[in-house]
């Protein structure tokens, strides 16, 4: 592979500019010893990647100004999509003339995404930038700890979350030295540190993107959330986590330092306050103007005339719950619930019926498909397609 490397780069081929010269003392053309050059990984390779079929510089160019619409009217689909189909296009402009990271970001305003950064990152390394990340991290975490340490000794003292989290850690560090701490003196110590609590309550409202990934909404989106419901779940801990998630019943109970029995009470009871309370907000059946806004809508965007929405149903496999006999039982042999939706030519929901057996066809035997029939839905009356 060295001496076909070489003719390859004689040739003028790219791709393997990085790899130039022989790693050896005997190099090729009076060329320097890379001996102490780290072999280049597949990543740091200068790839260059064919443009997709039938497009060409124009028409990944048009691709490009249509990423910049599309970007501000935050249209992520559409943006990922576009995204991929000009790869292509952005590693010719990276490779061949580089510019200033500014300039580039100019030209490509996704980039400044996460979710474009970590797919692009995949693109052109085969890897998951997140996991990376994370891995690299535990990697210098005891440099890290050592980094926190003499900065709270410099400064005389050290705050509250910080020596929470230093003493959580000192803790893992002797559990990896000695295996002999048992599950219960965990469970002890995170009970004495009031468990996941103490992270909700200090941590996480010290940092908006760690309060974001962990319950799936930002803190203004969370406290609006609560004052609405907050009046129903007075006696209860938050436990929006297992919304954000969907982890186990054992798992939460672990984290919050609670019964398994007292969290398969309180997580029902949390999504019906939260049903209840929202219901008519955020989902309530649209009205005859709503319905002939959300037409238009499929009309203008994907050429679709007359069309209220796009119907789908899925069916969510389920252990068979008990003295249920058949009910839950579908055609495919597995135990369900069936999840019907309709949504708007934006992807948002905008009715929704859930909980049907699985063994029931929905078709017709819905509440949406009785309300559709029976005329309930307050559908605008028939119009002529336009000509």
């Amino acid at each position: 592979m060295g001496n076909y490397r070489n003719k390859l780069r004689k040739a003028g081929c790219m791709e393997v500019a990085v790899n130039a010269g022989k790693r050896s003392k005997s190099s090729p053309d009076n060329e320097p010893s890379h001996l102490n050059i780290k072999r280049a990984r597949h990543a740091e390779v200068n790839y260059l990647p064919d443009l997709p079929q039938g497009h060409d510089a124009s028409t990944l160019e048009q691709q490009r100004v249509e990423i910049t619409e599309e970007v501000q009217k935050a249209e992520k689909i559409v943006v990922d999509k576009k995204m991929q189909m000009t790869f292509a296009l952005r590693r010719n402009e990276i490779i061949t003339s580089p510019s200033p990271v500014k300039e580039i970001l100019g030209r490509w305003p996704a980039l400044r995404l996460e979710s474009q950064v970590c797919a692009e990152f995949q693109r052109i390394t085969n890897q998951n930038l997140t996991n990376t990340f994370y891995a690299e991290l535990d990697r210098h975490s005891f440099r890290l700890m050592t980094l926190y340490r003499q900065r709270a000794a410099k400064t005389g003292k050290t705050a509250d979350a910080l020596a929470e989290f230093l003493r959580v850690h000192d803790l893992q560090v002797r559990m990896l030295m000695s295996m002999t701490y048992s599950v219960e003196a965990i469970l002890t110590f995170l009970s004495s540190r009031k468990g996941a609590r103490i992270l909700v309550s200090q941590e996480l409202r010290l940092d908006d993107s760690c309060f974001q990934r962990y319950f799936r909404l930002s803190r203004c989106r969370f406290d609006d959330l609560l004052s609405h419901v907050g009046g129903r779940i007075s006696l209860q801990d938050t436990n929006y986590r297992y919304l954000s998630i969907g982890d186990s019943f054992w798992t939460i109970a672990s984290s919050f330092c609670v019964g398994v029995s007292t969290v398969c009470k309180i997580v029902p009871d949390m999504v019906t306050a939260i049903w209840d309370c929202l219901v008519e907000e955020s989902m309530a059946v649209p009205s005859t103007d709503e319905w002939r806004s959300i037409a238009e809508g499929f009309e203008e965007r994907w050429n679709f005339p007359l069309c209220c929405g796009a119907l789908d149903g899925k069916h969510v496999l389920i252990k068979a719950p008990p003295n249920t006999g058949s009910q839950f039982h579908n055609c495919k042999g597995t135990f369900s619930l069936v999840l019907l939706a309709v949504v708007d030519a934006r992807y948002c929901f905008r009715v929704i019926d859930v909980g049907g057996y699985g063994r029931t066809s929905d078709g017709g035997n819905s509440a949406f498909g009785q309300a559709l029939c029976g005329g309930t839905l307050h559908l605008s009356p028939d119009h002529p397609l336009r000509s």
